[in-house]
């Protein structure tokens, strides 16, 4: 598909009112009170990054708001529910500044109060699910079950099956990039999705690895489906055995009497040394679709 990025871009001027929300090393997050999209749910806002990770490729981009412009209305409202996606380029004088995205639902969010007696609302990031349920209770996070953790991470595999069926390889698949929802009922989203990329163009910001989720290919290695699959691997494995060391778990073992023979089988390939060795996300998906009691909303 020719992306002309141009046509998928704003000019930072329009943006209207500012609020900032956040900052990092890579990017300020500005709420945007009153702009708005034709075919986007709002609200919206506005990813600025720093002037020091240099030229940013608007190509590149535009490349990946243009696979959401192209599904129909009942595709774009699903990958809307389930990932944060770019919605358009920013650029000023010329120079692309950042991205337009959705504002995360409050729904992904989590109210705690911190040892300080400070009350704090935080996103609810997976590497929550990888906790035991007592340190769960004693920091007021919510403990899932475990046909809670199946359809999660069965969810998950549905979405990487869905970019990969697109061309698309997200890299960072980490606890930080996927937050999670119990109630009303089990939901996931995608976080930081200007960082993936087209297959044959390059990332708009580096795809890093997040540490103790490396692929074998190596932390340098570049990105592609078939690392996605590993850490797709490792976050079922992981998400599956929550407690001491789940965060840093590289044994399968440890989820023999969850998965059936089938399932040990996929995650055996898919954290494997050889990349031709490993599973298709849709194998995934597929397959833990089939197990009892499990589904997506």
């Amino acid at each position: 598909m020719s992306v002309t990025w141009q046509g998928l871009a704003e000019n930072r001027a329009a943006l209207g009112e500012l609020e900032q929300l956040s900052g990092g090393g890579q990017s300020n997050i500005y709420q945007l009170r009153t702009y708005t999209l034709p075919n986007a749910p709002g609200p919206f806002v506005y990813k600025e990054y720093h002037k020091h990770l240099g030229e940013v490729s608007g190509h590149g981009l535009a490349g990946v708001i243009a696979v959401r412009e192209s599904l129909d209305a009942s595709e774009r409202e699903w990958l809307d529910s389930s990932a944060i996606w770019p919605l358009r380029v920013v650029v000023e004088r010329g120079a692309v500044t950042g991205v337009i995205m959705r504002l995360i639902p409050d729904e992904f969010f989590q109210q705690i109060t911190l040892p300080s007696g400070r009350a704090a609302r935080l996103p609810r990031e997976a590497q929550h699910l990888l906790i035991a349920r007592k340190l769960c209770e004693k920091l007021g996070w919510p403990f899932a079950e475990s046909v809670q953790r199946l359809q999660l991470c069965t969810q998950l595999c549905y979405t990487m099956a869905f970019l990969h069926r697109r061309g698309i390889v997200f890299g960072d698949i980490s606890p930080r990039n996927v937050l999670f929802r119990l109630t009303p009922n089990t939901g996931m989203t995608l976080v930081d999705c200007d960082a993936i990329r087209k297959v044959g163009t390059a990332a708009v910001v580096g795809q890093g690895n997040t540490p103790d989720w490396s692929p074998p290919e190596g932390r340098n290695a570049p990105q592609s489906m078939r690392t996605d699959v590993y850490k797709l691997g490792l976050f079922i494995l992981r998400v599956l055995s929550p407690g001491p060391g789940s965060s840093v778990n590289l044994d399968p073992e440890v989820v023999k009497n969850t998965l059936d023979a089938h399932g040990m089988h996929l995650l055996r390939r898919s954290l494997a040394s050889d990349p031709d060795a490993r599973p298709a996300a849709k194998d995934w998906y597929f397959y833990l679709r089939s197990l009892r009691g499990v589904s997506i909303s």
